[in-house]
C-alpha cells in the first residue's frame, strides 16, 4: 500500500518570490493612488472619509487657552441694536469693536465686511479705532487686527475699498481671504494658505517675517497689503486668489475644535460680553444673523456661522500626513494583507461541496457561502480599524486619509481571489501526477513557490512567468516621484 499523501514543506528561501510578488503589487497600487491624489482625482474620497471619520473621532477635552474667544452678533443683537439692517450700522459696530479692544486682546479677527459704502465719508471713526489699536501706545502692545478682503461690487466702490484698504494697511491692519471651500456641500478642510484669513491672523513666524512664502512654487505676494501698496485693483487681487485656489495647502477641519467653539460662543450684549473676556486672548468677531453665512461641516449636523469655522482654523494646527509616509504605510499594509487574503482565498477554495451530495448535508451547504464571505468580512473589519486609527490621528492634529488604503485593499482582494482560483485549478493536475509517481519520488519535497498557479523555483522562473516586472518597477518609481513632487 502506498503511503498517504501529505503536503510537503517548501524549501527555505522560496518565500521571497511570494514576498516580491505581493510587494510589487502593493507598491504599484500605492503609486497609482498617490498619483490620483496628486491629480486631485481623489478629493471626493478624501471628503467622504473626513465626513465618516469625523463621527468616529473621540471628543477629547481641550484646555481653555487653546481656543480663541468667539463673539457673535446673533439674531437678537441684530434686531435690537442694529435695527435688522444690513450692512451693519458702522457706529454701533464701532461700539462693539471698542468694547472688545478694551479687554486688551492680543489679536482681533473680524469676519464682517467693514469696507465703506458709496455714501460714507473717509476716514470714518471706525477706521480710526482700528488704526489706533493696531499701533503700540505707551505700555499697551499693538493688537494684531485682521479683516476680510473687500468683496467685488462696482468699479467705483471697488476703488474706494482699495483706498480704504491701503490706509488701514499703512496703519498696521492686516487683510486675508475669508472664503471657505466646501466639498459635497460640507466644509471638511480649511485653507492653510498664507493669504487665508485665519493664517494672516496668526502671529508671523520667522519665515513669514522675512517674506519667505513657498506656496508650491507660486509667485504670490507675501500679503494682500503688499498688493494694495503696489496699486493692484480689487479685481486683480481676487483673480490672483482664485487662480491659486486649486494649489492651496489645507488641513482637515478639527471636529473637536468646532464642537468646543459652538459650545463656548458668546453672543454680543452691551457691557456684558466684554466682562467674559480676558486680557491677551485671541478674539474672533462675526455674525450669526445671516443664513447665507452659515456652513454645514463634518463636525455637527446643524450649520454653523462662518466665523466659527474661521475661529477653528485659527486654533487648528492640523496637518496632512506626508505622502511618503502614506505610500510606505500603504505598501507595508498591502504586502501583509496580500499574504493574509491569499491564504483566505485558498482556504475558501479548498472547501467545496462534494459531487455526490444528496441534500442531507445542510450544515455544510450553509457553510460554503459563509466561508466565501469571510475575506470580505475581514476586509470590512480592517477598514473599520483604519478609520478608527485615522480618527485618533485627527484628534492629534494630523490626518492620514484611509480611503486610498481601503480602496486599494478591496482591489487587491479581488485580484488575489483570481490568483487563488488559478492556483486551485492547477492543484488537481499536480495531485494526479504525484499519485502515479515512484515511491522514492514521494520522499522528495516539491520545493516550489507558487504565484499565479506557476511553480517558481528560481529567479529565472519568476522572470519567465512575470515578464512585466521591470515595467511594474518603472511605474512604481514614476508614480512615487510624481506623487511626492512639490509636496511640503
Amino acid at each position: 500500500m502506498s503511503p498517504p499523501l501529505t503536503r510537503q514543506p517548501r524549501s527555505r528561501g522560496l518565500w521571497r518570490y511570494t514576498l516580491l510578488h505581493h510587494l510589487l503589487a502593493a507598491a504599484l497600487m500605492a503609486s497609482v493612488m498617490i498619483t490620483l491624489e496628486k491629480l486631485r482625482w481623489m478629493d471626493w474620497l478624501d471628503a467622504v472619509m473626513l465626513n465618516v471619520v469625523a463621527t468616529e473621532a473621540p471628543n477629547e477635552q481641550l484646555p481653555p487657552r487653546s481656543l480663541p474667544k468667539l463673539v457673535l452678533i446673533d439674531a437678537q443683537a441684530y434686531a435690537d441694536y442694529f435695527r435688522a439692517r444690513s450692512p451693519l450700522d458702522r457706529d454701533t459696530l464701532g461700539r462693539v469693536i471698542d468694547e472688545l479692544l478694551s479687554t486688551r486682546p492680543s489679536a482681533l479677527m473680524v469676519d464682517l465686511q467693514l469696507e465703506p459704502g458709496p455714501d460714507e465719508v473717509l476716514p470714518r471713526p471706525l477706521d480710526g479705532l482700528l488704526a489706533a489699536a493696531a499701533q503700540p501706545q505707551g505700555e499697551r502692545a499693538a493688537v494684531r487686527i485682521t479683516l476680510p478682503l473687500p468683496v467685488l461690487r462696482t468699479p467705483a466702490v471697488d476703488a474706494r475699498s482699495m483706498q480704504w484698504m491701503r490706509q488701514l494697511c499703512a496703519a498696521g491692519v492686516h487683510f486675508g481671504s475669508a472664503e471657505l471651500r466646501s466639498h459635497f456641500g460640507s466644509v471638511v478642510r480649511l485653507d492653510q494658505d498664507p493669504l487665508a484669513l485665519a493664517q494672516v491672523a496668526r502671529a508671523p513666524s520667522r519665515e513669514e517675517s522675512h517674506g519667505e512664502h513657498h506656496r508650491h512654487g507660486d509667485s504670490a505676494p507675501a500679503s494682500l497689503c503688499s498688493l494694495a501698496r503696489q496699486g493692484a485693483t480689487l479685481e486683480v487681487t481676487w483673480s490672483m486668489l482664485r487662480s491659486t485656489a486649486d494649489h492651496r495647502r489645507s488641513a482637515p477641519l478639527a471636529p473637536v475644535l468646532v464642537k468646543h467653539l459652538d459650545a463656548t460662543q458668546l453672543p454680543w450684549r452691551p457691557g456684558q460680553t466684554a466682562a467674559q473676556l480676558t486680557a491677551g486672548a485671541n478674539v474672533v468677531l462675526g455674525g450669526a444673523y445671516d443664513s447665507q453665512d452659515r456652513f454645514v461641516t463634518s463636525a455637527l449636523p446643524e450649520s454653523v456661522p462662518g466665523a466659527l469655522v474661521h475661529a477653528s482654523a485659527l486654533a487648528n494646527p492640523g496637518r496632512d500626513g506626508h505622502h511618503a509616509w502614506a505610500w510606505l504605510t500603504d505598501v507595508v499594509l498591502g504586502t501583509a494583507l496580500g499574504f493574509l487574503f491569499h491564504a483566505l482565498w485558498r482556504w475558501v477554495g479548498s472547501y467545496a461541496m462534494p459531487e455526490d451530495w444528496s441534500g442531507r448535508d445542510l450544515a455544510r451547504a450553509c457553510l460554503v457561502p459563509c466561508k466565501a464571505l469571510a475575506p470580505w468580512a475581514v476586509a470590512a473589519a480592517i477598514s473599520y480599524v483604519l478609520m478608527l486609527a485615522a480618527g485618533w490621528l485627527m484628534t492629534n492634529a494630523m490626518w492620514l486619509n484611509p480611503g486610498p488604503m481601503v480602496l486599494g485593499m478591496m482591489l487587491h482582494t479581488l485580484l488575489l481571489k483570481e490568483e487563488a482560483a488559478e492556483e486551485d485549478e492547477t492543484e488537481p493536475a499536480k495531485e494526479s501526477e504525484v499519485k502515479v509517481a515512484d515511491k522514492g519520488k514521494l520522499d522528495q519535497p516539491p520545493a516550489t513557490a507558487s504565484t499565479h498557479g506557476h511553480a517558481i523555483t528560481s529567479w529565472r522562473d519568476y522572470t519567465r512567468h512575470h515578464p512585466t516586472w521591470p515595467l511594474q518597477v518603472v511605474l512604481i518609481l514614476a508614480g512615487l516621484a510624481f506623487g511626492l513632487s512639490g509636496h511640503h
